[in-house]
């Protein structure tokens, strides 16, 4: 689907864009884009791979392509990522010892249960949980910012791989309307449950202290890969009932989601915090996702080139973003009075780092993975070029 490609590479653009704000300490768009775009990502992440596995059949042999096919997907690009970042944490610790997260410029979001002195064990224990994907269910909460503090979603996302099989079933149950209603209030309330039922009671509304804990916390976040499960049950019963429907009914229906969307942010600073971080996203996420589906846009030509392009370029860009933002406040890097032309200048760098990772690396590392995972599909590739 290559608008749901382009809307990857936005969401990782929007992340990226208010880390530079936190690591940089300016301010350029709303924190509120960079939590409904990770929401984006769950969702979109549960729709998507129902999407392609929708007729997964619960046997050893499937499954078993099932988690190598994921976990090649993920590791070339995150294993690169997950290097530079802790390179460049480990070398600044030995130059800048208890000063060395403000060298870097990591704000306190990522800081506030990291010891100032890290010992080695303390490294690798993390680099041991980071390499598992296993830092966002680590015994220290400390764990999962220290090397590269965005990578826990990914950590995320591979709990919810190891999942999947296990909540197909169930999701596949949501064939009617009524049995669709049903799902989304269960998932949407538990999700609402926990993190009522998280944040301890009478304690201050503090993100850094507080809702970190609840906000990467996969009980709760896996709720949302639920929810994008879900969606696609509905458009696959919707499609089934009426087809894609007029056009203009299509775009339309994007187009308010949008809108709701923009509105959902404009609006977002003023819920209550534990629910402006990522709960009040979901449905209007949730109606965003069914409408891109649903419109069904199918560009040719370098159009749609360039759409899976984008879409390929944004997990890369949302891997390495955080790492290399923080080499170039150390290396000096930063904005003066112009923040903006900074701000191009390194993006444009950044869009052009992900490019070569996600072309000479990731690309390459993923064929002989998948080679060596599925022989046949290598003797079969080799026969039809024949």
């Amino acid at each position: 689907m290559p608008l749901l490609d382009l809307f990857r590479f936005a969401s990782a653009l929007l992340v990226a864009l208010v880390h530079y704000a936190l690591i940089f300490k300016v301010t350029l768009i709303s924190d509120a884009f960079a939590t409904s775009a990770l929401s984006w990502f769950f969702i979109a992440s549960g729709f998507i791979l129902s999407w392609r596995y929708h007729d997964l059949k619960l046997d050893a042999g499937e499954l078993k392509t099932f988690f190598l096919h994921r976990l090649i997907r993920i590791y070339p690009g995150y294993l690169i990522a997950l290097a530079l970042g802790a390179a460049v944490t480990v070398w600044d610790f030995r130059q800048w010892h208890d000063t060395a997260f403000a060298h870097l410029g990591r704000p306190y979001l990522a800081t506030y249960a990291l010891p100032s002195a890290p010992d080695l064990e303390f490294f690798l224990r993390a680099a041991a949980s980071h390499f598992a994907f296993l830092q966002s269910v680590a015994g220290h909460e400390a764990d999962k910012f220290l090397f590269n503090p965005p990578l826990w979603s990914i950590s995320n996302e591979m709990i919810f791989y190891a999942c999947f099989p296990l909540l197909l079933p169930l999701a596949r149950l949501c064939h009617s309307p009524l049995r669709l209603a049903a799902g989304f209030a269960l998932a949407a309330g538990l999700q609402a449950a926990l993190v009522v039922g998280l944040t301890p009671a009478g304690q201050a509304a503090n993100w850094y202290t507080l809702s970190a804990t609840i906000y990467t916390n996969p009980a709760v976040r896996i709720l949302e890969f639920v929810l994008g499960m879900l969606v696609f049950q509905l458009y696959e019963w919707r499609r089934g009932r009426f087809g894609h429907g007029p056009a203009g009914w299509r775009y339309g229906l994007l187009a308010a989601s949008l809108a709701g969307y923009g509105l959902m942010v404009y609006l977002n600073p003023g819920v209550p915090y534990e629910y402006a971080l990522f709960l009040v996203n979901t449905p209007i996420l949730c109606a965003l996702i069914y409408a891109t589906a649903l419109a069904d846009w199918q560009p040719r030509g370098r159009l749609r080139a360039l759409a899976i392009r984008a879409g390929g370029l944004s997990y890369a860009l949302y891997c390495l973003h955080w790492p290399a933002m923080e080499l170039a406040h150390a290396a000096g890097l930063r904005p003066a009075a112009a923040v903006w032309p900074h701000a191009l200048v390194l993006f444009a760098a950044l869009i052009g780092a992900a490019w070569l990772l996600h072309r000479y690396i990731e690309t390459p590392a993923r064929r002989a993975l998948l080679a060596w995972a599925d022989p046949q599909a290598r003797h079969r590739h080799h026969a039809q070029a024949g």
